[in-house]
């Protein structure tokens, strides 16, 4: 048995805007003031001044902008219409496949002893929805990257007719599923290039270095899978059924 499914998504997201990706850090083109937080003391009453550079307002002073976030601000696709808000669309694909099958072999070992072995496998593999597609997609939201999840079971049964009133059937089996679910792009991304402390990319990269997600404020979209990736679940059981 096999199937394979593939349906479009769309999503539309608030991003910053063409100027903005080519001056990072200046908000002149927005029509809010943007203000500087460390400016707002008791001695003034608690008000904040306007952030201005160059004589500019709007515009935050290069040396006050963290380079992990400048790093990361470089992952922000480029909007697909010229408005301040949901500028930004992207049609993909949600891909879902399954494949199964099952193997069946019975044999008669007499008119009173009859056995059969059957083995079973299933597959399903599928790929999330991926909005910010550039890169591989590790910039992506959401909440996990592809998954395949597959099963195994083996079974081994036998009927004997011990008198014309009693029947006595023993069966063996063994089943195993795993699960695996990878962040887009893979999971050996590199932490350093965003200008993380070594400390945080070391800790970070011990079992699997993915995007980090960046949660942003005032309707932005974020950046990074806000789930749990990479996953890894592999179970298995062992039963044996006398009757």
């Amino acid at each position: 048995e096999d199937s394979k499914q593939s349906s479009n998504t769309t999503e539309t997201d608030t991003v910053p805007t063409v100027f903005e990706h080519n001056n990072p850090g200046n908000f002149s083109d927005l029509p809010v003031n943007i203000y500087d937080p460390t400016t707002a003391t008791q001695a003034n009453g608690y008000q904040r001044t306007q952030f201005q550079s160059g004589g500019v307002l709007n515009v935050i002073p290069a040396d006050r902008i963290s380079k992990v976030a400048l790093a990361a601000f470089a992952y922000y696709p480029m909007p697909t219409n010229s408005a301040l808000t949901n500028n930004y669309t992207y049609t993909g694909a949600v891909i879902n496949n399954y494949n199964h099958f099952d193997l069946r072999l019975d044999h008669d070992f007499g008119s009173k002893w009859h056995s059969f072995v059957r083995f079973s496998h299933l597959s399903n593999p599928n790929t999330p929805f991926a909005d910010f597609p550039g890169s591989n997609g590790v910039a992506s939201q959401g909440y996990g990257g592809p998954s395949k999840s597959s099963a195994y079971s083996a079974s081994f049964d036998n009927a004997i007719t011990l008198s014309p009133s009693l029947v006595m059937d023993l069966r063996a089996g063994f089943s195993r599923s795993a699960v695996v679910r990878t962040a887009f792009g893979g999971d050996s991304f590199d932490l350093s290039s965003l200008n993380l402390p070594a400390s945080y990319v070391s800790v970070a990269s011990a079992n699997a270095a993915v995007f980090p997600n960046f949660g942003m404020g005032n309707g932005y979209a974020s950046l990074g899978s806000a789930g749990y990736v990479p996953l890894l679940e592999n179970p298995s059981a062992v039963d044996f059924n006398p009757s």
